[in-house]
């Protein structure tokens, strides 16, 4: 019996060891997921939220639902910041409301929480409207509600991020107002309030190495600068920033912004495309990938990729009719081209509309049309860079045989396609002496500036050849055999420069009575 009764004693002692030690390792474990929260990085709050979820579903649940509840708020709000989609956290958290804590108001917070704008560049706009309609229904109520969230039992850091999401995304913060410190999770949020403290985030990475979503806006900050430094420290963060977050809408699509005024839009396509993929309702996202298809020429893709914005109905997928009418010209299909550039033409008159319009309309033989079109084109702000419509409406007025305002125009287009070229050495010149930090990727922007200038050109020799034939018809010989010698420069024009030369030698010839 002494011998039975011994074996229980050890047997309860070692049972209420075991507890203890499980007691301290979980108070250890409870006391790590506490600093990862100050610490603020998503990584930091996914792990502590699974060391509080771990401790609710045991005999202390109680006491920890409240962290969990909190750390879920913060987590669905990091979100909101990435576009990453914080609807699943938002219904975790009011899973995860803590019971015994209804004086705190769950619901109340939540409600709060809801009023924070998420990440513009990573949101379709659509989306973003319908967000600050709801947001403007609580406006008045704002300081009320943030006053009430101060007295509130709420963790200290949870109610200063909570207040800077609700103030900075809605533009409620003033700019002489100081922002908050406090542990590394605030100090993040005041980082990019008002403006983006590139220097605040550099710290705060080097004191929380893993907060990686801080290269995001680092890498928005230093697009600014993309002109003078061809974007290679805002490329080198953007990568950083995707390499956590592949998948987040806004930083594909402001990292394919970079590469498309980088003059890149191989790149910039593929980042547009991780964008769409992840946020099929980005029209910007695809206006822009339309716009750099275009500009490659890839007009079958560019076709499709203008359908799919026009059938989102955003507010700017009237853009779409434009694009894809320029690629269906492109693709000889007129009368398809016509019908979307009249429905582009219906919402605006902008002089890109009307230009592409009037070429269509030239095309088609819709003189009248195309005449009207190209000169209200010429007369907008852009009238004295546009070198397409001058170049049209010459030939417009040529078939309708106006010899001398058709000179005129042809002339026009000559001294534009002429900048045009000027402007482009000029930017090919300074890329060359640029110490490029990606050789390669400038060799290829060089030569995709040297092509573009060498079809400036073509078009400048093209001008100059129908500015001859114009002065020719005009019986004005020696301004023709000027404008020739140049259209000569263009050897893909000899023979119809060789023929126009005989034809003028032959009224030369003709008229000093040497005819047969």
């Amino acid at each position: 019996m002494r011998r039975a009764f011994a074996l229980l004693l050890l047997t309860l002692l070692a049972g209420g060891c075991a507890s203890r030690r499980l007691a301290r390792d979980e108070a250890r474990a409870l006391a790590a997921a506490d600093t990862l929260v100050l610490r603020g990085c998503l990584d930091c709050l996914t792990q502590a939220r699974a060391t509080y979820a771990r401790a609710a579903a045991g005999r202390r649940g109680a006491a920890v639902a409240q962290r969990l509840f909190e750390t879920d708020v913060l987590i669905a709000l990091r979100e909101k910041e990435q576009a990453l989609g914080a609807d699943s956290s938002m219904a975790r958290a009011r899973a995860s409301a803590p019971r015994r804590a209804c004086a705190l108001d769950r619901a109340r917070l939540l409600a709060l929480a809801a009023v924070v704008m998420p990440d513009p560049d990573g949101t379709p706009l659509r989306a973003l409207g319908e967000q600050r309609r709801r947001t403007v229904t609580m406006l008045p109520k704002l300081d009320g509600e943030l006053a009430w969230l101060a007295g509130t039992g709420w963790a200290p850091a949870v109610r200063d991020y909570l207040r800077l999401a609700v103030d900075c995304t809605t533009g409620r913060w003033p700019k002489d107002r100081p922002l908050p410190g406090g542990p590394p999770v605030v100090r993040y949020r005041a980082a990019f309030c008002t403006r983006v403290d590139t220097v605040a985030l550099a710290a705060l990475q080097d004191e929380v190495p893993g907060l990686a979503e801080a290269w995001y806006y680092r890498a928005g900050a230093a697009s600014a600068d993309a002109a003078d430094d061809g974007g290679g420290v805002a490329r080198a963060r953007f990568d950083s920033a995707r390499a956590r977050f592949p998948d987040a809408p806004g930083i594909n699509f402001a990292n394919g912004w970079l590469e498309q005024v980088s003059g890149d839009c191989d790149a910039a396509i593929a980042r547009y495309d991780a964008a769409v993929a992840a946020q099929p309702g980005h029209e910007r996202a695809w206006l822009q990938r339309t716009v750099c298809l275009s500009a490659l020429h890839r007009d079958t893709a560019a076709e499709a990729s203008a359908t799919r914005l026009i059938a989102l109905r955003a507010i700017n997928s009237g853009d779409g009719y434009y694009w894809r009418a320029l690629s269906r010209l492109r693709l000889q299909r007129l009368a398809e081209a016509r019908g979307d550039a009249d429905t582009a033409k219906a919402r605006s008159r902008a002089d890109n509309v009307l230009t592409l319009a009037g070429v269509i309309e030239h095309d088609q033989g819709d003189l009248g049309v195309a005449e009207t079109d190209l000169r209200d084109a010429l007369a907008g702000p852009s009238g004295a860079g546009n070198c397409t419509a001058m170049s049209y409406l010459a030939r417009v007025l040529t078939r309708k045989s106006q010899w001398r305002p058709s000179a005129e125009h042809f002339a026009q287009a000559m001294g534009c396609f002429d900048r045009k070229v000027a402007q482009a050495r000029e930017r090919i010149a300074r890329l060359a002496a640029q110490a490029a930090a990606n050789p390669q990727r400038a060799a290829a922007r060089i030569a995709r500036l040297a092509a573009d200038s060498a079809e400036q050109r073509r078009s400048y020799h093209a001008s100059a050849y129908n500015a001859a034939s114009m002065h020719a018809r005009l019986g004005e010989m020696a301004r023709a055999g000027e404008l020739l010698e140049i259209a000569a420069r263009d050897p893909e024009r000899a023979e119809q420069v060789a023929k126009l030369r005989e034809a003028i030698a032959a009224v030369r010839v003709s008229r000093a009575g040497g005819g047969p």
